[in-house]
């Protein structure tokens, strides 16, 4: 079961009461059930959340610009009234804040960090480092509050062809009592590596950037024992695909390296949506070693008005890189 420190009152309280929830859920946003079912040997993992179906939606159709603008109703905006709170309160700091998320489908934990600026294209590179600073935050008092729990992600989608359900720029922060499928092939990965490779090569991670470096792929930033390392992967599984390494999520190498990626998608590319998570964080609060860093993956997810998804990816697990969509 999972289970919120606190819902809004007052106007807040009244626009969740008139969402649509299914019958079975109406009246229960306080404490809601998640089912998870995962494939042992395949490592396939599904999360099922009936309140989920009940979730606002913001873009009616599929908006080039911010349906919430004529309006001023933006839900993250007015976070005060319209988000709740963890059992643990809030964090926040000069650029973002948490909020517990209302249609969780991870548990004991799952939030938000929002942007406190409005436009989710539009973030400067410390308003980048100040959400990624309140989402190492929150998982490492989402993992005090839950001991038993050892499995961080972070999500971040931006707009409606990404998966966002609202424009506000926010990311999600989620705490697993069992292990990410990602997290799972990273493991079965490093152990063939290893019993591939011999002892002394420094690990999958690291022959990963030595693959890339030797490319040409690999670009490193920041001081030795406090770096990140961002690469174009060779084997994308998506369009435009950068994976960055780092030794927390905290790191401001990471924070740089990620700005300066995505203003590159953004910017030059003239990119509208993208994905990007991170897995493999701490959450003792200790640095992460070189071989086993905290990853940030991200992909474009185009600029075209047809999917960029298809029976390939769904199906069949394959990247079909087409920069036209």
């Amino acid at each position: 079961m999972l289970e919120f420190g606190f819902l809004p009152g007052g106007p807040g309280r009244t626009i969740i009461a008139s969402w649509e929830a299914p019958p079975s859920q109406r009246g229960k946003l306080d404490s809601q059930r998640v089912v998870s079912i995962g494939d042992a040997y395949l490592g396939t993992q599904a999360w099922y959340n009936e309140a989920r179906s009940s979730k606002p939606q913001t873009f009616a159709a599929a908006p080039a610009q911010d349906p919430t603008a004529s309006s001023g109703s933006c839900d993250f905006c007015r976070w005060r009234e319209l988000t709740a709170e963890d059992a643990w309160g809030r964090v926040e700091n000069e650029h973002a804040l948490t909020a517990s998320n209302l249609f969780k489908y991870c548990q004991p934990a799952h939030g938000l960090v929002l942007f406190r600026r409005h436009d989710p294209l539009a973030f400067s590179a410390p308003e980048l480092a100040g959400a990624l600073a309140a989402a190492s935050e929150w998982l490492r008092q989402a993992a005090r509050a839950h001991p038993g729990a050892h499995h961080p992600l972070l999500l971040w989608n931006c707009l409606p062809r990404a998966g966002a359900s609202q424009f506000h720029g926010h990311m999600q922060v989620a705490l697993s009592q069992v292990p990410f499928p990602a997290e799972l092939r990273l493991e079965a990965a490093t152990r063939r590596y290893e019993g591939e490779a011999g002892a002394g090569r420094g690990g999958y991670l690291v022959g990963v950037r030595r693959a890339h470096a030797a490319a040409g792929l690999l670009r490193r930033h920041g001081p030795p024992g406090h770096g990140a390392w961002c690469y174009a992967a060779l084997a994308p599984t998506k369009d435009a695909e950068l994976v960055l390494h780092a030794r927390s999520l905290a790191c401001p190498a990471l924070a740089a390296l990620l700005f300066a990626a995505l203003r590159a998608l953004i910017d030059g590319l003239v990119v509208t949506a993208f994905n990007t998570a991170a897995i493999n964080m701490r959450l003792d609060g200790a640095a992460n070693g070189a071989d086993s860093p905290v990853i940030v993956r991200l992909v474009s997810r185009g600029r075209g008005a047809a999917s960029d998804v298809g029976a390939l990816e769904v199906a069949c697990l394959h990247a079909c890189l087409d920069w036209t969509r």
